[in-house]
């Protein structure tokens, strides 16, 4: 009898034959699985989804960058005179407008021009100075006088002009003693004062002429309505001194406005004073009052005083 084969099972007919036959399927059915099959088109619309809603949160932030206003309120800071950063603007890029070629007394060295202003301006010339205009006390303390009705005071100096020009001092000495607030608060209560019909300018000064409004500056006096005095006075207190003192043209400016008078006010010996002093006698053909003081310092004192008697002004000293 031959053997069957493993692989074969056995079964038995109904003569008694046994029969092979071949095996049951023993596969077993693959386990079940939570894996979903590729589904192409279910997959790449989430991935489109996905991509467009990427795209579209990063134009937005775009958008909203590119539309922010610029930032055009640029600091005023010039000439060493400007707060939070201003570039200092160089008069010698401005070709000189008025011209003058007299020589100084003693010396060749010609008369440095006036950058920036134009002579044939309408200036106003209705001011007058104080009849009694005269030398104050330079050996002491300054014997402030009371202001009269209709007087324009300034550190006690007082004058019956009708317009003016302040020419004061923007040095780094100024920050000493708080000196600066000291002065931005005398000269803004002096501006207010002003009454319609009056005028007024006014010129910083350290290492370089700072004029009102710069770097847009005012080109002469302007009028003392309300609005310009606060916008002045807003400008006033924008500055920061810095520099050393020079007020040569700072003066020539203030002449060419052909003020009433002039305030000159500075803390800081006056270098080459003979020739400032020169140079002023030819300037002022106008004959404008310059009222000098010497602020919280006595070290211009000699020239501020000489000053003051040859423009016929006043002087005092400020402690």
């Amino acid at each position: 009898m031959s053997a069957v084969p493993a692989n074969l099972s056995r079964s038995r007919t109904a003569s008694g034959q046994v029969t092979a036959r071949e095996p049951a399927d023993r596969t077993s059915p693959p386990p079940s699985s939570n894996h979903r099959p590729f589904d192409w088109r279910s997959d790449r619309a989430h991935a489109f989804v996905i991509s467009a809603t990427l795209h579209l949160g990063l134009g937005l932030v775009l958008a909203v960058w590119t539309m922010q206003p610029a930032n055009n309120d640029l600091p005023l800071e010039m000439l060493g005179g400007l707060t939070t950063g201003t570039e200092p603007v160089l008069w010698e890029s401005t070709p000189p407008i008025l011209k003058l070629t007299p020589q100084d007394q003693g010396s060749s060295e010609p008369v440095d021009p006036l950058p920036g202003f134009d002579p044939q301006l309408a200036f106003d010339t209705a001011g007058t100075p104080a009849p009694d205009a005269s030398i104050g006390e330079a050996a002491g303390a300054a014997s402030f006088e009371t202001a009269k009705e209709g007087d324009v005071a300034f550190f006690g100096s007082t004058s019956t002009a009708r317009s003016f020009v302040f020419v004061v001092d923007l040095s780094g000495s100024m920050l000493t003693n708080r000196r600066f607030e000291r002065l931005v608060r005398e000269l803004t209560a002096t501006i207010n004062a002003l009454q319609p019909g009056q005028q007024f300018s006014v010129v910083f000064f350290n290492d370089h002429p700072l004029p009102l409004f710069s770097p847009r500056a005012a080109q002469g006096l302007i009028d003392a309505s309300r609005a310009n005095k606060q916008r002045a006075i807003r400008w006033i207190k924008s500055r920061k001194p810095d520099g050393l003192t020079n007020p040569d043209l700072a003066l020539e400016m203030a002449l060419a406005m052909r003020p009433g008078a002039i305030y000159f006010l500075t803390d800081g010996e006056i270098l080459d004073a003979d020739i400032l002093i020169a140079r002023l006698a030819r300037w002022n053909a106008a004959s404008t009052p310059i009222h000098t003081l010497a602020f919280e310092s006595r070290a211009g004192e000699d020239a501020l005083i000489r000053i003051a008697r040859d423009s016929g002004g006043t002087y005092r000293f400020v402690r």
